[in-house]
């Protein structure tokens, strides 16, 4: 009985070391079951934006980011007078999985790469920051097809 306890204590420890030390990300997750890039693969919308720790959120109300298993994104907004506006390119995990770099193709902007750190990766929450020489921006979104929800989360 005195060993089944032992033995029971270690797998205990050991397991708690592994979610412990499985936590890749600043805001989580602890443990995932699937492999990051399944986890970004998705049709995002912004939940929440910060600019410069100030509420932007309503600017991306209209906004979506589609990242597509072949590597290829579609970002879609709607323009003062609300008309589509598309941009494509690329998207790849980089540096240890740690960042998210989007290269743009379509329009060509003058910075057509923007790699951005990644905060929080799970099947339906996407968080990353983005420094910029103007701003530092953070974005928390959620998949498309979500209900609406609160944005102070």
């Amino acid at each position: 009985m005195k060993k089944l306890a032992i033995q029971l204590s270690l797998v205990l420890f050991l397991s708690s070391m592994l979610i412990v030390g499985c936590k890749k990300y600043e805001d989580g997750p602890g443990l995932s079951f699937r492999n990051k890039r399944e986890r970004a693969i998705n049709t995002w919308k912004a939940k929440y934006a910060l600019r410069d720790e100030v509420d932007a959120t309503a600017w991306y109300n209209d906004w979506t980011l589609d990242m597509r298993e072949d590597g290829r994104i579609e970002i879609t907004t709607l323009d003062d007078n609300d008309s589509t506006l598309t941009q494509h390119g690329f998207w790849d995990l980089v540096n240890d999985n740690e960042e998210i770099r989007f290269q743009y193709t379509v329009p060509v902007q003058v910075e057509d790469v923007n790699t951005v750190t990644i905060l929080r990766l799970k099947e339906d929450e996407l968080w990353f920051r983005d420094v910029t020489d103007s701003a530092t921006w953070e974005f928390r979104l959620i998949p498309a097809d979500s209900a609406p929800a609160d944005s102070t989360n």
